[in-house]
């Protein structure tokens, strides 16, 4: 009954990260799993109604009581990694909320392992168990928690990302640019230094020049014209512009590389990268994993 009711604390606090009364639902949440838990689990070991009813109350209070107590740490967690105060998660008052899959795994993490450690923990004391037992059975109801915490957080971080318009692993936005690939690598230049550039010379500086070199693969295609495979190291969406005249037919981005088909021979010819990169694509820090939004 007890794990029952550490799960639902774990999963009930990462449910909760963002709703507009965190603690509060995350208690009713976790009453109402510890509750079923008790319910259930009494019933199939020949329990009457009553004794049912008793322990899906006593559960509850123990899944209300951790649920409470994991959505205070968990957004506490959640509030720091979004650049916050620990208090104003732990109070629910939180104005951003860190986002994605790291944001989320560390969250529940958090979250799910003391909602599933004061489930334990409670639930041994109320059997009449010594301190040694309730703080082992703690620990035990704690680490389950925080596995199924850590997996949903991450989870749910994830798709709130997404949904988002961000990346999925990190929660970082995206930094639209222009893609410059020459035979000494890929330069990117943020879009809003390109545009202020006016004059087409020194934007032209960032054009892609379509020749064979170390990024840049051409061959011929069965139309009579060229397929061109561009390599574009750290890109995550690109959308090139080209004249009409090279008749494109067919483009595709897909594994960091764009493939052009035409009906003509590029020959030489130049075309510009416009796309996006998410922030802190490559990462080079652990700070780089943690992005928020309002």
């Amino acid at each position: 009954m007890t794990i029952g009711a550490s799960i639902g604390a774990g999963v009930a606090t990462v449910l909760t990260m963002g709703a507009a009364s965190p603690l509060l639902v995350a208690t009713l949440a976790g009453g109402a799993a510890g509750f079923t838990s008790g319910v259930l689990g009494t019933a199939l070991h020949g329990g009457n109604f009553g004794q049912c009813v008793g322990a899906g109350l006593v559960q509850g209070l123990i899944g209300g009581a951790a649920g409470l107590a994991g959505a205070g740490i968990g957004g506490g967690v959640n509030s720091l990694l979004a650049g916050q105060s620990f208090s104003a998660g732990l109070t629910g008052t939180a104005k951003v909320v860190a986002t994605g899959f790291c944001s989320g795994f560390v969250t529940g993490l958090a979250g799910g392992f003391t909602g599933g450690f004061v489930a334990g923990f409670a639930s041994a004391a109320i059997s009449g168990d010594d301190f040694g037992k309730m703080l082992n059975k703690g620990l035990t109801c704690g680490l389950g928690g925080a596995a199924l915490g850590g997996a949903v957080g991450g989870i749910l971080g994830g798709i709130d990302a997404s949904i988002h318009g961000r990346d999925f692993w990190t929660g970082a936005p995206k930094q639209w640019g222009i893609f410059s690939i020459t035979n000494g690598g890929v330069k990117f230049i943020d879009q809003n230094i390109y545009d202020r550039y006016t004059d087409d010379y020194t934007q032209g500086q960032y054009d892609t020049q379509i020749q064979e070199n170390n990024y840049i693969h051409i061959s011929d295609n069965q139309d009579g014209g060229e397929t061109v495979e561009i390599r574009i190291p750290g890109a995550d969406g690109v959308y090139p512009k080209a004249s009409t005249s090279f008749q494109i037919y067919s483009q595709s981005f897909r594994n960091n590389v764009l493939t052009l088909q035409s009906y003509i021979s590029f020959d030489g010819s130049q075309i510009t990268i416009p796309g996006f990169r998410y922030y802190s694509n490559p990462i080079n820090s652990i700070s780089n994993l943690f992005y928020s939004r309002l």
